[in-house]
């Protein structure tokens, strides 16, 4: 493997920083700029207050901290599934999307999960072992198709032909944690009380867990990494929306415990 020098390497990280420095100085300068003629002290200091949470936001730091609680949580699920051996005993999977960016394209989270996924079909296969494969996911209105529809075309070119002798069954209507959890109970009907499989990013674990389990499933998680959260360099808007996501998954969670989904 080729490996940059170490200056070479240096480089291109000073200016990468550089870049992002200077990139943010000059939206705050266009912010004084623009409010220049504006004799109004609240107007600038509450504008300097945004645009420091802004940046902080934005600091590719920032979202692997607020997540760190959360995936290590999930890599203690994992690895406690691991030691039980609960994935060459369960007879179903469920797989939770996290997004689609096309008909034909998935976000990269929702395809970690389906290389995850594909990597207990295999298994299963190898071990003479038939599946049930549940793909959660519903229909976004802008693209015309479901979050399962595409994961599935994913989940077949990952596991080949040999792995089509299962069974996959499509959940395309929920919207969010808790119809995934609800309308997969509904799906499998008598088998609800089975134990299964969940398969779901690292950050969303713990919350999807909760949340199947109150719906009486026997859960053995398996979380996918997280690659979103791998990032490169000082700042960027990529990693400010990376932030959002994660805060999101936490006022999920709360939200969740109050209306008792989990």
């Amino acid at each position: 493997m080729n490996v940059a020098p170490w200056n070479v390497e240096l480089a291109r990280i000073a200016k990468q920083v550089a870049f992002d420095v200077v990139g943010f100085a000059f939206l705050y300068f266009l912010f004084l700029a623009a409010t220049w003629r504006a004799h109004v002290v609240w107007l600038r200091v509450s504008g300097t207050v945004v645009f420091l949470l802004l940046v902080a936001f934005c600091l590719r730091v920032t979202p692997v901290l607020l997540s760190s609680r959360l995936v290590a949580k999930a890599t203690a699920l994992t690895k406690a599934s691991e030691s039980a051996g609960c994935v060459h005993k369960a007879s179903t999977v469920v797989v939770l999307g996290g997004g689609i960016h096309s008909p034909e394209v998935l976000t990269t989270s929702t395809q970690m999960r389906v290389v995850e996924a594909a990597k207990i079909v295999k298994l299963a296969t190898q071990e003479e072992r038939i599946l049930t494969v549940v793909l959660s996911g519903g229909f976004d209105n802008t693209l015309g198709v479901s979050e399962a529809q595409v994961m599935k075309r994913a989940l077949f070119l990952e596991i080949g032909e040999t792995g089509r002798t299962h069974t996959f069954l499509l959940e395309d209507k929920s919207r969010n944690t808790y119809q995934n959890a609800a309308y997969t109970k509904a799906l499998l009907a008598k088998k609800s009380s089975e134990q299964i499989v969940l398969v779901t990013s690292a950050v969303h674990l713990p919350r999807s867990l909760a949340t199947f389990e109150r719906q009486g499933f026997d859960v053995c998680p398996v979380a996918a990494p997280s690659p979103e959260l791998r990032t490169q360099g000082l700042a960027s808007f990529h990693a400010g929306a990376q932030t959002v996501a994660v805060l999101n998954e936490y006022i999920g969670m709360l939200g969740y415990k109050l209306k008792g989904w989990n």
